[in-house]
């Protein structure tokens, strides 16, 4: 009976465990701000509640054993198990399935409780497993968080200086001196990457990094085209520091040392460190492997900025990322974003088409928030007719040259290859415009 007993409290750990992951992903799921992130919040919610309902199952059997051992051994020693009933047992499992019940009643409640914006003024070390955080509000107020590391895997140790949400439904209380927020992935920093969407960012360019150029470039005149903009609208001049933000194999920023004698090395960066490595990385151009927030947040001084088609990829703290760029910028500095309008003309299948328009940011929102930032801004569109053989464009999507088609399984795109195949039976050559918005902002000369 001594092994069932362990077995019972081994797992009622573990059923402990998944409640608080369960919590965990709710709360993600309440703060998803993409389709795709809450397809993935919802996915895990449905894993960790068919796994609790196994060690559930499991617990009752166990419960059943303990009772059968206690009775067994009643008839050997002749005395009884303490009472212990079938109809007991179900009682607790019931009180149990109540208890869970309550729980996830709170755990919606929560789920609507507001937040509020902070910035990380103290930071007080408690023990190993966390801290008490001093946050200046937005309201201006003082709050104290306790931190604990262990419930945020996957997050960085914050720091001061860090500007992070955290849960307030006390916001409201002016005289409030201290609130201890309960944390359990309450406690969210501003990022440009969910963690899990770094590590599956990541994963898609540094498997695309050998052949990235030959699925990108269409031709040499699209590059030299695109790249006639690119140095039109950043008005660049030989003096000029310039950083390409997710600059990839660093196609463009090559191209623009090919039309303009620099002076100094264009800045690349990117997350991939594969994508880097296929820059020589010599006196023409200084490489950091960082994320375009975490780049920003380097004190750096530049004149130009451009991000060509990655913008996409910064699912939270855009406006951070505006204001670091901005502040980092010398007088008289432009910021140019390249990216694709809000509905394409590309020859994908209809899922992938459906998929680009749910998640793909809008370019008002985009000159709004360089706007916040103290740009002034101009909207314009550059434009490229494009002719490409229908064997070697399908040969792309199979490759999955757009980050977006990473979404989708290998048959998911084999089937959407065969809906491509269907539709462009008759062609050989498949034409389509390439368009894109570029939003401009420019520091003015009184910063």
């Amino acid at each position: 009976m001594d092994y069932w007993e362990r077995r019972k409290a081994s797992i009622e750990h573990e059923l402990d465990d998944l409640s608080i992951h369960l919590k965990d992903w709710r709360v993600e799921l309440s703060i998803a701000n993409t389709p795709d992130k809450k397809k993935l919040c919802k996915r895990k919610i449905k894993d960790l509640e068919d796994e609790l309902e196994k060690y559930e199952n499991e617990l009752n059997r166990i419960i059943k054993k303990i009772y059968q051992a206690k009775v067994n051994y009643s008839k050997k020693e002749d005395f009884q198990p303490n009472e212990i009933s079938t109809d007991m047992i179900f009682d607790l499992l019931k009180e149990k399935s109540k208890t869970q019940n309550q729980e996830r009643i709170e755990n919606e409640k929560k789920i609507n409780t507001p937040y509020m914006y902070g910035k990380v003024v103290n930071r007080d070390l408690r023990d190993n497993e966390g801290s008490q955080y001093t946050i200046k509000g937005e309201d201006e107020n003082t709050y104290y968080c306790n931190y604990s590391h262990i419930l945020t895997e996957g997050f960085r140790t914050l720091e001061i200086g860090d500007k992070i949400r955290f849960v307030s439904d006390l916001k409201s209380d002016k005289n409030l001196a201290t609130y201890v927020v309960k944390i359990e992935k309450d406690l969210i920093f501003i990022e440009d990457y969910p963690p899990e969407l770094t590590r599956k960012t990541k994963k898609h360019y540094d498997s695309i990094s050998d052949n990235y150029d030959e699925l990108w470039t269409y031709s040499k005149d699209f590059v030299t085209e695109i790249t006639k903009n690119i140095i039109s609208l950043l008005e660049i001049k030989e003096t000029d520091v310039i950083v390409d933000f997710g600059c990839g194999t660093g196609i463009y920023s090559k191209a623009i040392r090919q039309q303009v004698s620099l002076k100094k090395p264009i800045i690349c960066t990117d997350i991939s460190e594969k994508m880097l490595s296929k820059i020589n990385d010599g006196p023409s151009y200084t490489l950091f492997h960082k994320g375009a927030i975490q780049f920003s947040e380097l004190k750096l001084q530049y004149d130009k900025v451009f991000i060509k088609e990655m913008i996409h990829h910064v699912k939270r703290g855009r406006q951070r990322l505006y204001d670091n760029i901005y502040n980092n910028l010398n007088k008289s500095g432009i910021f140019i974003i390249l990216l694709l309008p809000p509905k394409i003309e590309y020859p994908l299948f209809t899922e992938a088409i459906k998929y680009y328009e749910e998640n793909q940011p809008h370019y008002s929102e985009i000159e709004k928030g360089m706007k916040t930032s103290g740009f002034l801004t101009e909207v314009s569109f550059v434009e490229y007719p494009l002719e490409i053989e229908k064997g070697k464009y399908f040969a792309m999507v199979r490759n999955r040259y757009m980050s977006l088609l990473s979404e989708f399984t290998d048959s998911e795109i084999e089937n959407g290859i065969n809906e491509m195949e269907s539709k462009y039976k008759n062609e050989n050559i498949l034409k389509f415009n390439d368009i894109f918005v570029v939003v401009k902002g420019r520091k003015t000369n009184n910063e």
